[in-house]
């Protein structure tokens, strides 16, 4: 600490005041400073009235003691509102000097040293008062050191916390205990008790979120060849309008497309006569999707392939494949009605290509994989197996990433430790390391959007200084909806570490979603969540939990060193 040349502290003070006072002040001062510089001379004025208080009145420093280690929200601190009504014994200075012998609130101590002209009775208008109604969540705190003040025997200096400030400050401006003002290293914790006085750490916004809907969908074209003519059936996946169709067809020995005038049936299906036996066909869907806000997008179905072959056998239709409490995938599937042939089912891990893992009888709709292995992308071809000339049906695939979690029951994630680099985080002054965590999810919308869901909000306060919270149990999902052969649920999860209320600010976090296609799962932002808090943290990034990974582990965020530990 320092103190400041009489001549500068008049100087800087004369220009603070001149600021303030004289209301034609430079445009090129933004309202932005008006406030700061307003809050500085009030709160600047506060701890002068309180450094008197505390230098004469052994009493009132007991009381601060005693009411800052309460730690009534895991801080040494107390708000100023909150301690007007208690009594103190005034010192007999005090009492020379006021000649009230009797046992006074705080709030009568603390206007009798704002000034000589200040009356000591009850009810009057007092500055304190407009101190307070202009910053009701000013406090009073010791944030290091505060167990070992012997009140008897230390009268600490006093530090003022800026409105707004950022990571790089340096210095804090105070008061000593012989009135001067000084400076205050910002960077290095004192090793002695300081009162810091600012506005209280709490959230007064609760973050409203603003979800953006947005649709994802996509369609997919099969079809067989049966009986003369080619059978299609068109499927959608995902989740969003679709007003309108329009098919797309290859003649044979061609490459360009033409546009079919036609409609699908109730029953999502369409039959083309116009073919020629042995020639091959493609085709492809065009579907106009509307999204909640009226946006209209076309979305372009895979290229459905096929040769009128007789012969041949025709692909499985609606392939699907699901896992089962953790144990086991289920996959079924759809034949041709009108032909006879047995099926082969093939498994692709990280070890084993195209392995055959069962040949079943032509009736069969449906296998269990009883072998499955957690966190693992699994790959299933089936075919269909004409035994008379070795024909195979053109293979339909599917795939899914194996849970660790059993989709059949609710799935719980759970917190059990913030790990933090504490010196990107706070100064000393600001006390321990406060965190808002927020988990978003989705969930389907009555209209078949998938929609941002707010799951759980964590405010936490570490309750010691260092680079870990204890051991924690705080639920952040109760996971319960699964559906794997569309979409992929993915937990979001945003960290801020916010320091006092101050001005407020405006943050933003993504939200993403997997939705399964065809060869994998597509990541998409389908959302931003809007905050708004009185308040000017910093914010340590989301990071995305996905259903099928491991539920225990270490999530990493972008900044401050920050990282979470969460299990089931």
């Amino acid at each position: 600490m320092k103190v400041i040349s009489n001549i500068a502290v008049a100087f800087l003070l004369f220009c603070l005041i001149s600021c303030v006072k004289d209301e034609n002040i430079p445009a090129h001062l933004s309202n932005d400073i008006r406030i700061e510089q307003e809050y500085v001379l009030k709160v600047t004025d506060f701890a002068k009235a309180l450094n008197k208080a505390i230098v004469e009145n052994t009493d009132f420093r007991k009381l601060l003691k005693s009411e800052v280690i309460k730690q009534i929200d895991g801080d040494y601190d107390l708000l100023v509102s909150n301690s007007l009504n208690m009594n103190v014994n005034p010192s007999s200075l005090f009492v020379t000097k006021s000649s009230c012998a009797d046992t006074i609130t705080v709030k009568e101590l603390l206007s009798y040293y704002y000034g000589d002209s200040v009356s000591l009775t009850k009810g009057s208008s007092q500055p304190i008062d407009e101190l307070l109604e202009e910053y009701p969540d000013l406090q009073i705190s010791v944030p290091v050191n505060a167990e070992e003040w012997d009140p008897e025997s230390y009268t600490p200096d006093i530090a003022i916390v800026p409105l707004d400030y950022g990571s790089d400050i340096q210095t804090l401006s105070g008061v000593d205990s012989d009135g001067n003002l000084i400076e205050i290293d910002a960077v290095n914790a004192p090793s002695e008790p300081v009162i810091v006085v600012g506005r209280s750490e709490r959230l007064s916004e609760i973050p409203i979120i603003k979800p953006i809907v947005v649709p994802t969908l996509s369609v997919s074209l099969s079809g067989v060849y049966t009986n003369g003519a080619i059978r299609l059936t068109y499927s959608r996946q995902g989740f969003g309008i679709i007003d309108s169709l329009m098919l797309y067809k290859t003649l044979p020995n061609s490459s360009t497309y033409e546009h079919l005038d036609i409609e699908f049936s109730s029953e999502n299906k369409y039959v083309d006569w116009n073919i020629i036996e042995g020639k091959e066909y493609s085709y492809y869907l065009v579907a106009k999707s509307r999204n909640s806000l009226g946006i209209v997008r076309n979305i372009i179905s895979n290229t459905f392939t096929i040769i009128a072959d007789s012969s041949t056998p025709n692909p499985v239709s609606n392939l699907h494949v699901m896992n089962e409490y953790a144990e086991k995938n289920y996959l079924t599937w759809d034949n041709n009605p009108y032909e006879d042939y047995y099926t082969k089912i093939y498994r692709t891990t990280s070890e084993i290509t195209d392995e055959l893992i069962a040949t079943l009888d032509p009736d069969k709709t449906y296998y269990y994989d009883e072998d499955v292995t957690p966190g693992e992308k699994w790959i299933y071809h089936v075919v269909k197996y004409n035994t008379n000339n070795e024909k195979s049906s053109k293979e339909e695939r599917t795939f899914l990433y194996n849970p660790y979690r059993n989709p059949s029951a609710k799935s719980k994630v759970m917190l059990r430790k913030i790990i933090i680099d504490s010196d990107q985080v706070e100064g000393w002054f600001d006390g321990k390391p406060e965190f808002y965590i927020t988990t978003f999810g989705t969930k389907m919308s009555n209209e078949g959007n998938i929609q941002i869901d707010t799951l759980s909000s964590v405010d936490y306060r570490f309750k010691v200084n260092g680079n870990s919270s204890e051991s924690l149990n705080c639920l952040l999902a109760d996971w319960s909806f699964y559906d794997d052969s569309v979409y992929y649920p993915i937990l979001n999860i945003h960290m801020l570490e916010y320091d006092r209320a101050r001005l407020k600010a405006s943050l933003k976090a993504d939200a993403t979603v997997g939705v399964k296609f065809t060869e994998d799962i597509s990541i998409h932002t389908i959302g931003t969540f809007e905050y708004t808090l009185a308040n000017n943290g910093q914010e340590c990034g989301t990071v995305q939990l996905r259903y099928y990974e491991n539920p225990s582990q270490t999530l990493v965020f972008s900044n401050l060193g920050a990282s979470i530990d969460v299990s089931e």
